[in-house]
């Protein structure tokens, strides 16, 4: 091994690997070593009074941390000027605020190198107009008010007065009481991301006097989001009464925002006017997310209106609802231009069949698709046609959903240019013992899987075999830890499982008998005869850059 790599790619490495192979790297290099232990224990995340007391008194074993998130009942001020007396270095703080009183949040001030600060739920008392005492210096502030304020240029003004140089900001109150914008304030700032967010049925109010304020406040501004959480499905979409309001406003905002490349509203529909215009901004990404019934039943009434256009919109994230009719011809008649789709459906909602050629035809498109809680279906005609059409999906995310072998068939025939595979909580409906993802064309940068699942055992999958194309590794959870642990079986223990699960093709008496037979020492790390009985997940593909099982980051050696 090299023995003089700068730090900051032996930090990069010491992320990937596993203990045994980092212990292996330290014989070689000791500066491996100390960059490992130092990369690892750069976050600390306090629960307890007795934690943050015992954080306190031992400097010496924490002296390389960097980010301190703190979920304690209460804190008071001493115990937070003392901390930014022991760890002057901290960069990040994240504090659960709701106990904290406005000497507590005043001592924030202490930290002198402190470049990102989140106050989560604001007690209800506190005014954030005049009790927050923010660090100049501060580069990202996140702050989450519990109780009514007014969410409007006032606060937005305040907060940049007391950190000029915020690089992003967020700002979520639960209960806006008013929305507020003085459109004499022209404060100019630095700052590159806004995410506001709102959780009431007025939501961010009159839209075009907050377009006339970010295009005046915010010349560098790269991405802008704004939501809105509502609470009730018996709501309307937010529209001006009178498209002129919007001409003018809009222009100012996209011609204020030249730095502008990402746009995201939740739950709000913006007027045909913005639609337009936005249209024209070929470097904007326009992402709409509609989470609730009300929001988007209103959106498909819209897009069924006559002259209707949508075709600004990238990025589409929708409730789809059982009681919607032909919602996808809909959608893709009024956003023909999507590159980013989630269906997404709520456990207390029925569930809707979402059929993948029919999302992949109208959509042309598309590089990315999630499917959240839907059921995914495939025609038998769709395999069985000459259709051999390539289309340009790239990502592709199920989750809590049911699979079965002709959808995998068909994304493998269908979609070459796949990079991103992700599935959670999805269950492999046919093959008794074992799952098969046979995309042996497609050269993966990432693949994702947790909580799998076959429906004749119903039980979690711990054994994985993945293959490309010129090697082959078998993987074990081993969930008797605390935390579950995926391990890289040896040579000898791949053989064993490989001979195994060759055996057997029709009972799960003979998978048991089988487990009986000499073996290596992988009985005795498990209870190998009921792991086997639940079967095994294969991975079939030409090559595979990243591989994570249960969110656990695995080595695959190509």
């Amino acid at each position: 091994m090299i023995r003089n790599l700068p730090t900051e790619v032996l930090q990069i490495i010491g992320s990937y690997l596993s203990f045994r192979e980092h212990i292996q790297l330290v014989l070689v290099n000791r500066q491996f070593y100390q960059s490992y232990v130092k990369f690892v224990f750069q976050s600390v995340k306090i629960s307890a009074k007795d934690e943050l007391h015992q954080f306190m008194d031992q400097t010496k074993k924490h002296r390389h941390v960097r980010h301190l998130s703190i979920f304690v009942s209460q804190i008071d001020s001493g115990e937070m000027e003392r901390l930014a007396q022991l760890f002057p270095r901290l960069s990040s703080v994240r504090l659960r605020a709701y106990t904290c009183d406005k000497s507590t949040l005043s001592s924030c001030q202490s930290f002198r190198n402190l470049h990102s600060l989140t106050l989560l739920s604001l007690p209800e008392q506190m005014n954030p107009l005049t009790d927050l005492f923010l660090p100049r210096q501060l580069k990202n502030l996140t702050i989450y008010v519990a109780g009514r304020c007014d969410l409007g240029s006032d606060l937005l003004e305040c907060i940049h007065s007391a950190c000029p140089f915020l690089d992003s900001l967020s700002v979520k109150c639960r209960e806006p009481s008013e929305v507020i914008i003085r459109q004499q304030m022209q404060t100019v700032n630095v700052l590159r991301q806004l995410e506001l967010t709102f959780s009431s049925n007025s939501g961010p109010g009159d839209l075009s006097k907050w377009f006339s304020y970010f295009g005046r406040c915010y010349p560098n501004l790269q991405a802008l989001y704004l939501l809105n959480e509502i609470k009730t499905n018996d709501w309307n979409l937010i529209n001006a009464q009178d498209e002129h309001d919007y001409v003018v406003p809009c222009r100012q905002f996209l011609s204020g925002c030249p730095l502008l490349t990402y746009i995201e509203f939740k739950n709000i529909s913006l007027n045909q006017v913005c639609y337009r215009q936005l249209k024209e901004k070929k470097s904007i990404c326009l992402a709409n997310i509609f989470s609730s019934h009300g929001s988007a039943e209103n959106f498909l009434q819209e897009c069924g209106m006559y002259l209707v256009n949508f075709s600004a919109i990238r990025k589409l994230e929708f409730y789809y609802a059982a009681s919607f009719k032909n919602p996808l011809q809909t959608i893709a008649s009024a956003c023909p231009n999507l590159t980013q789709l989630v269906l997404r459906n709520y456990r207390w909602g029925e569930p809707r069949d979402a059929n993948i050629d029919t999302i992949l035809k109208r959509f042309r498109y598309l590089e990315r698709l999630d499917l959240i809680m839907v059921i995914v279906t495939i025609e038998r005609n769709d395999l069985e046609g000459l259709n051999r059409r390539s289309y340009p999906l790239q990502a592709i995310s199920i989750k809590n959903c049911m699979l079965s072998q002709a959808i995998l068939d068909y994304i493998s025939t269908h979609c070459i240019e796949l990079k991103h595979l992700h599935l959670d909580g999805t269950t492999f409906k046919h093959s008794p013992y074992y799952g098969r993802i046979n995309l042996k064309q497609q050269r993966l940068a990432s693949v994702n899987i947790k909580n799998f699942r076959i429906l004749k055992t119903d039980e979690l999958i711990q054994f994985f075999r993945i293959q490309s194309q010129t090697h082959s590794e078998w993987y074990c959870i081993d969930m008797d830890q605390k935390q579950d642990k995926t391990i890289r079986l040896d040579k000898r223990d791949a053989q064993y499982l490989d001979t195994v699960f060759r055996r057997v093709h029709s009972t799960r008496r003979d998978l048991l008998i089988a487990t009986y037979e000499p073996t290596s020492d992988l009985a005795d790390k498990m209870q190998l005869s009921k792991v086997l009985s639940v079967g095994y997940l294969e991975i079939i593909c030409h090559s595979i850059g990243a591989l994570h099982i249960n969110n656990k980051y695995v080595y695959f050696k190509q």
